[in-house]
């Protein structure tokens, strides 16, 4: 998110994650100018997920959007994609899904959680905000898998195969479109 910040826009989001074995095990996604937290734990000592904002803790949940036409995507445009982006977001339009591309993928992860967004798909292939998205979704009920459905693993080399993270009820439809676009 420092694109947008650094142009002075407040849109921007701070992430981190503890991965053990492969899998995240802990995540924060914060929010400083909204002042929202998401967070998620999964380990020894059971499983938990809170979003914190102004005057207001909860659990969240992913969006129960189920149609394409009423989804809302965030795209993350990554230099070096290996499909082509423009198709994917003419495919998702075509369908009636509104497309936003705020250029800070861990903030999309955080609203996914919170069921504002159904969907984020990012084409890049480092970890670092992934793995945060990737536990606080799933806590929340929603899907995460690399950018051809495949389960994620994060590895020592910080590599992934691109993200799609969405409510989980359109994971396949994203999924197929993105594998149409190569």
């Amino acid at each position: 998110g420092t694109i947008p910040y650094c142009a002075g826009l407040p849109v921007s989001a701070f992430c981190i994650s503890l991965v053990k074995s492969g899998r995240p095990v802990s995540a924060i996604i914060y929010d400083p100018f909204m002042g929202r937290m998401w967070s998620a734990t999964d380990n020894d000592c059971g499983t938990s997920l809170w979003c914190r904002g102004i005057g207001m803790v909860q659990k969240a949940r992913v969006s129960s959007c189920d149609k394409l036409k009423k989804a809302i995507v965030g795209i993350v445009w990554w230099p070096g994609a290996r499909f082509n982006l423009g198709a994917v977001c003419e495919r998702l339009m075509s369908c009636g899904t509104q497309c936003l591309n705020p250029l800070t993928i861990a903030y999309l992860g955080g609203l996914v959680a919170s069921g504002e967004l159904t969907a984020t798909i990012f084409p890049g292939n480092k970890l670092w905000e992934t793995a945060a998205m990737h536990l606080i979704v799933e806590r929340a009920g929603g899907l995460a898998s690399d950018i051809h459905g495949k389960p994620l693993r994060y590895t020592a080399g910080g590599e992934i195969n691109g993200h799609i993270i969405s409510n989980g009820l359109l994971h396949g439809e994203l999924v197929q479109i993105v594998r149409e676009c190569q």
